[in-house]
Order: structure tokens, then C-alpha cells, then sequence
């Protein structure tokens, strides 16, 4: 039943909208801090800062979205390397071991069909811009009918185009966490979703009052981001209309609560349009709530992250204006500025600057060329120390890319701006890794478990009784690899410098080693010892075949020069 849970509904709406706003309201400033990142990102400027100036350039400086594209991709692309598994599967139960590899190729399987890793390019650009992200893996059935021919006829029947969870990018301002309960997975999530009544009214067996909703109106309440999402859309040249194409609002909310002293754990509450009490009871997914928050850089004091840009949103105002000022003052000494005197004669738009242009006075002494004074030019070289501070600020932009502003820079000083900048990069990894990536994934993974028990054909429902655990390792696969090849290879270059050693060493072994180091998946590179075996085989049964037939046998083969000693056996 979508409202199971027994409890006063009116108590329930004002918990949930309560909370809502409250904490909505607690976090303007820091809303307000995301916008100026985004506005630095999209490279604009305020035109208001110019309304008294219509002719100063306002122009903005790339510095920003050249920090914060470096820093996606290479979040996306460390944290989902190519042709790498990024994760491995777990047994935690008595029979849980043998299905591991299983149950890691139908979660690849599944990954590929959401199209995990493309989804993850607009969720890690928001935590590249703003610090903070937000995405929802709810999951989805989907069927649609398919025109089938029986016979003479033709009939319409009913296909499942799609059964599995869903990766949704979340706008953070949209997604509002419980204050003060830092990384426990039971504090409340609240998430604001604009619909339509009449989606809601096709799946009308999971939700409860839509019959009051209605009779309540549509429309969108007003919320307290709506005019950071005009501008946002603003500038980057759209409109923002949500009224024009939803005309309801739900507030999902996944966690613990308490109402009137009785308390609710693990629950689902939806209100719609902060009035009709849609949904209460327990949580239906078994893996959590399905919404989740992730964090560029983790503070003590606050659920929500700071982010690369943040920090230099001062050098970003700061090159901003120093280049729009160079920019004026070679407008005004190309285009000029003047005292004159109305003599009638004179006219304030003929006092401009052309080639060939004659400017009419009455009195060549009754107009006068004005010339910015030198001393409030700046210098290039003041730009480009602070795109440099920044770029130390942030740990990524030129260096991710391979340059290293501020002059020259000997050897031994790059090794160390790029193991500072690695350093930095490998803790933001690791952060989102273990704290937004994994857990994600093991709820994907338990999705799976619950929502294809029963009918999957491709794993038995005694498989899905198991448990399992997913752990993410990402980007550290591939280092620890190639740092383990480089320490196999040391170890091997040792060992045969020893004829003892090199004696004992087991050449099919060293391979398996060597070929899982260098992320060989391909088996069949080598022979097995039963191939060699046998190949060995025959090749001295040819040799006895060919004495006892009177003929030389082959190079090669055993009991004739450059061929095994005779007796030899196939691999140790």
C-alpha cells in the first residue's frame, strides 16, 4: 500500500516541508557560492557591476572553466578507466565465492545498458564546478508494444525494452540533506522532483490521495532556487518556463523520522505539491535510499563539500577586472576621449576616433584630447601570477595538462609539481571512490538481487540469495598494476642472476603472473601444461616411429641433438 504507515498525514506533510524549507533556508549562502562557481565556469560577468559604464568591456576570463573541465575528465576518467574492471565482487556467504565471477558479469552487463559511464560525465562536471553532486539510481521497467506478425495478421504484444536501475543526474539545488549527521546512511534526504499529474495518474497503484491532489489544482509551488536556475539558464541562453512543462511537485524523502513521538525507520514519504501526503512507509529498496550525494572535498563541520573553484573566486574577479581594464584603456587611447566647450558646433558623437575623420569646432582651443594617466595600466605578467596562484590553488587546470605556468621550471622542480598535483588528485579519487562510487554500486548491486529474483534468466534465484559485497577500486587498479609489474620485473631480473634460482623458477607460473600484470585477459597466449604435455607426447612418439622405421628423426625431438634428452618430460 503506498501509505502503509500509520501516523497522523497532516503531522507527516509539515515534517517533511518543514524540513525541507528549513534546511533550504539554512544553505542559501552556500547556494549563492555555487552560482558565482558556475557563473565563473560558463565565463560570465555580471552586467550589472557595469550599468553606469554601458561602454567598459566585460569580458571573463577562461581560467575557471579550463580548472573545472581539466578536473572532470580526469575524475571520469580515472575513476572509470578504459578497458579496466573497476570493481570486484565479494562472497559473504558460505556459497557466495563460487558465483563471484557470475554475478561480476551481469553487474558489468547491467552497468553497460544504464550507460553508467556517460551519466557519470554530468555528475562529475557538477562536482567539478560547484563541489558538490547528486545522482539517483532508481529502478526502472520499461515496455512498450512491438508489432508482431502471426499469420495473415499482424498483432501488437507487449516487449520489455528496458529492466534495470537507471542513473539520473540530480541538480544538487534541487537535493537537500539532514544538517549535523555527517556520512551516516541514515540521515534524511530530501528530493525535489517536478512531474505531471498525469504520469502520476499511470501509475496511480503507487500512490495514494491523487484524487485531493487534484482537487487541490496544479501548479508548481514556488521554491526558493527558482531565480538561481532562471539566471543559470539565463546565462547559459536558454529560459527557464518549468511551469509550461510540469504542473506538479513531489518532495521524496528517504529516512528515519519521528511523528508525534512514534518513530519511522528507514521510510519513503512523498508529499505533492506540499499538501497531499502521496506515499508513506518503508523504504522499498532493499540497498538503501536511492539518492546520493558526493563531494569534491570532504570539510568536518558540514555534509556539503568545497570545490576546486571556490577557493580562487577572488583571482577569478581579479583577472576579470585587470583584463577588462587593459581592455579600456586601449579603448581609450584608440578611440579617445576629449574636454570641449559647447559652442554649438561640437557635437559629443562626432568625437570619435576614425581614420581620415575630421572632427568640426568653432575654435580648434575649444576641444582638448584627455590621456589616461600611464600608472593604472597592469602588467601581463600580473594576470599570469595569479592564473598561477589558482592553478596551485586547485592542483589541476595546466597541470593536468602537462604545463607549468610561472617560467621555467627545472627537473627536478616539475617532478615535484606533478607528485603534488598527483597526490592531491589521487585523495580526490579515493574520496569519491569510497565515498560516493562504491556505495552506489552496491546499491545497484542490490537492486539487482531484489528486483530480478524470480525472473532472471540469466542467473538462478539461488545465486541471488546470496550476499555479496562490490568492491570499487577504480583508478588503482591500473597504478597498483604497473607499480607491482615494475616490482615483479625487479624481483625476476634478481632471481636469474642466480643459477640455483633460475633453475627453480616455474615458467608457466611467471607468465600467469606477468599476463595478469599487464592486463592480459586473454588465456590461451600460452599453452597449458596438459598442451605441452601432450604436444611433447607425440612429438617422442614420432621419434620412436621414425628409428623404428629406420629414418633420422627431426630436429628437435627428443633423443636427437638439439632435442631433449631422451626420457624428458613436458613442463615441470
Amino acid at each position: 500500500m503506498p501509505i502503509s504507515y500509520k501516523a497522523d498525514q497532516q503531522a507527516v506533510i509539515e515534517f517533511v516541508v518543514g524540513r525541507y524549507e528549513a534546511w533550504k533556508t539554512l544553505r542559501q549562502g552556500k547556494e549563492r557560492i555555487w552560482q558565482e562557481c558556475l557563473h565563473n565556469f560558463l565565463c560570465w560577468v555580471d552586467p550589472a557591476k557595469y550599468e553606469n559604464w554601458p561602454w567598459r568591456s566585460k569580458v571573463c576570463d577562461t581560467m575557471s572553466q579550463e580548472i573545472a573541465d581539466s578536473i572532470g575528465a580526469a575524475l571520469t576518467a580515472q575513476l572509470f578507466p578504459i578497458d579496466e574492471d573497476y570493481f570486484s565482487i565479494k562472497g559473504l556467504s558460505p556459497n557466495a565465492p563460487a558465483y563471484e565471477h557470475v554475478i561480476a558479469e551481469e553487474m558489468n552487463r547491467r552497468l553497460v545498458k544504464a550507460t553508467f559511464t556517460e551519466a557519470m560525465l554530468p555528475i562529475m562536471s557538477q562536482c567539478a564546478v560547484i563541489g558538490n553532486t547528486a545522482f539517483a539510481m532508481p529502478w526502472r521497467k520499461k515496455s512498450r508494444p512491438r508489432r508482431v506478425r502471426r499469420g495473415k495478421s499482424v498483432q501488437r504484444v507487449q516487449e520489455v525494452v528496458y529492466d534495470n536501475f537507471a542513473f539520473e543526474p540530480i541538480d544538487v539545488l534541487d537535493l537537500v540533506v539532514e544538517p549535523g549527521r555527517i556520512l551516516q546512511p541514515s540521515s534524511m534526504h530530501i528530493w525535489r522532483v517536478q512531474t505531471n499529474y498525469d504520469e502520476l495518474k499511470r501509475h496511480k497503484e503507487l500512490y495514494s490521495n491523487l484524487n485531493m491532489l487534484e482537487k487541490r489544482g496544479k501548479g508548481l509551488p514556488s521554491d526558493t532556487s527558482r531565480a538561481e536556475k532562471q539566471q543559470r539558464a539565463a546565462v547559459f541562453g536558454l529560459e527557464y518556463r518549468p511551469e509550461e512543462e510540469y504542473d506538479t511537485e513531489l518532495l521524496v524523502a528517504y529516512g528515519d523520522l519521528t511523528i508525534e513521538g512514534e518513530f519511522f525507520e528507514d521510510a519513503l514519504v512523498v508529499i505533492g505539491n506540499r499538501g497531499e501526503l502521496l506515499r508513506f512507509e518503508e523504504n522499498p529498496y532493499f540497498g538503501g535510499r536511492p539518492c546520493f550525494l558526493g563531494t569534491y572535498n570532504s570539510l568536518w563541520f558540514t555534509e556539503y563539500g568545497r570545490g576546486p573553484l571556490e577557493p580562487i573566486r577572488g583571482q577569478q574577479a581579479l583577472i576579470d577586472t585587470f583584463t577588462n581594464q587593459k581592455v579600456d584603456i586601449l579603448n581609450l587611447l584608440i578611440m579617445g576621449a576629449f574636454a570641449f566647450v559647447d559652442d554649438g558646433i561640437v557635437e559629443p558623437e562626432d568625437m570619435v576616433l576614425e581614420p581620415g575623420k575630421g572632427i568640426p569646432v568653432g575654435d580648434i582651443n575649444n576641444i582638448k584630447p584627455l590621456t589616461p594617466p600611464g600608472n593604472v595600466a597592469v602588467a601581463y605578467q600580473e594576470i599570469a601570477q595569479l592564473r598561477d596562484r589558482a592553478d596551485q590553488s586547485s592542483g589541476a587546470s595546466d597541470y593536468l595538462r602537462g604545463n607549468f605556468p610561472g617560467g621555467r621550471k627545472t627537473a627536478y622542480e616539475t617532478q615535484q609539481i606533478v607528485s603534488g598535483a598527483s597526490a592531491r588528485l589521487n585523495a580526490t579519487l579515493r574520496h569519491m571512490g569510497e565515498r560516493t562510487i562504491e556505495p552506489a554500486l552496491n546499491f545497484g548491486l542490490e537492486s539487482m538481487q531484489q528486483f530480478t529474483y524470480g525472473r532472471n534468466p540469466e542467473l538462478a534465484d539461488e545465486i541471488l540469495e546470496e550476499r555479496y559485497r562490490l568492491n570499487y577500486t577504480g583508478a588503482a587498479t591500473a597504478i597498483l598494476r604497473n607499480t607491482k609489474r615494475e616490482e615483479f620485473q625487479a624481483w625476476l631480473t634478481v632471481v636469474v642472476q642466480s643459477p640455483v634460482l633460475a633453475e627453480a623458477l616455474n615458467p608457466i607460473e611467471i607468465n600467469n603472473e606477468w599476463r595478469k600484470l599487464s592486463n592480459i585477459k586473454n588465456e590461451r597466449v600460452i599453452k597449458t601444461r596438459d598442451e605441452m604435455a601432450a604436444e611433447q607426447a607425440q612429438k617422442m612418439a614420432l621419434a620412436e616411429a621414425q628409428k623404428f622405421m629406420g629414418q633420422p628423426a627431426s630436429p628437435g625431438t627428443p633423443g636427437t641433438p638439439g632435442g631433449p634428452a631422451e626420457g624428458a618430460t613436458g613442463a615441470q
